[in-house]
This record gives C-alpha cells, structure tokens and sequence, in this order.
C-alpha cells in the first residue's frame, strides 16, 4: 500500500489576508502609528477546493501541522469542519496532527518527529505503515533540508495554495509511482 500524506499549514496555505488592508496596515506602523491588524482570518473554500483536488488524486492523508492544531486537536473536529464545508473527501482524509513542543522547536523537526515516532502521535487515526510520500504545504519555511529540497512546497502567503502549488505537490506525491 502506499501511504501518502501532506502535512498542512492552515494560515497563507488555505487562507490569505486581504492584500490591501495588510499593506495600509504595515504602513501605518512604518509611519509610527501603532496599530493592530485585526485576526478574521478563516478557511476560505477556494483554497479547501485546491487541496481537495490533491487529496483525489494521490490518494493521500493529512497530517495538521499548523497552529491552528491547537484550536482542533481532534481530528474529528476537522472532519466535522471540511464536511460542514462541502468538502468530506479532506475531511475524511485528516488522520491527525503534528505534536506540537515549545515555540523555538521549528515546524520542520515537528513533522520528521512524527514521521520518525509512529508511537509519538496524537490522536492520530491508525494509517498503514510505511509512508511511501510525503508533501508539507507551508508558507513558513523553517523546514529542514533534506524536506525542502524534495518534500516541500512554500506558499505565497498572500495568495494561498494555487493551481501551480497543487501541481507541484501531486507531482511529489506521486514521484515514486511505478
């Protein structure tokens, strides 16, 4: 069997901020107008669309590696969230999250922690053993080498996951088929 699984950021991979109102919003600060940018940041359904066509294709699970993981650390709640959405297909495809530790622990050595540790992960729905593929969806790029230079697709955060960024993934997903 095998097993394919994506690692997914939530903020700047399935959401992205209005572009505008960031960059008035930074400007005001460089003016030494301290203000705060309000956080409405949600799961926009576009970028859910995107992650649903990968999901189909490459057959592949999800693993939540973002911080959001701290909002729903069950993945039943992510199944009733995708599902409410329109999207069971992700929803039934979340089997878990990342362990999260300390905030200098980078997002990287959090997800080779739960590739190397099956006995580590949290509430993680049972998955067949071995893992043949592996893709992180992330904005951030605090990833290790070895995953960015072959598991690793960074995000525009002002965009979100695009039509180029879900080519990309399939294409490592699928990289060992026969």
């Amino acid at each position: 069997m095998n097993t394919k699984i994506i690692f997914l950021d939530i903020d700047g991979v399935l959401n992205a901020p209005n572009y505008w109102r960031f960059w008035w919003w930074n400007l005001l600060n460089r003016m030494g107008f301290k203000t705060e940018l309000a956080d409405d940041t949600s799961i926009e359904r576009r970028f859910v669309r995107r992650l649903n066509w990968i999901v189909r294709r490459a057959n592949a699970h999800i693993v939540i590696s973002s911080a959001w993981r701290h909002r729903f650390p069950d993945w039943m709640q992510w199944l009733h969230l995708f599902t409410s959405m329109g999207f069971p297909a992700v929803g039934n495809a979340v089997i878990g999250t990342t362990v999260s530790h300390a905030p200098s622990v980078k997002r990287g050595a959090e997800i080779q922690g739960w590739l190397d540790r099956p006995e580590k992960r949290p509430e993680c729905r049972r998955i067949p053993e071995p893992i043949s593929a592996y893709v992180i969806l992330d904005d951030d790029s605090d990833m290790t080498p070895q995953q960015k230079s072959g598991h690793f697709v960074q995000t525009n955060p002002y965009k979100g996951l695009t039509r180029k960024d879900c080519r990309r993934a399939l294409k490592i997903l699928r990289r060992n088929e026969a």
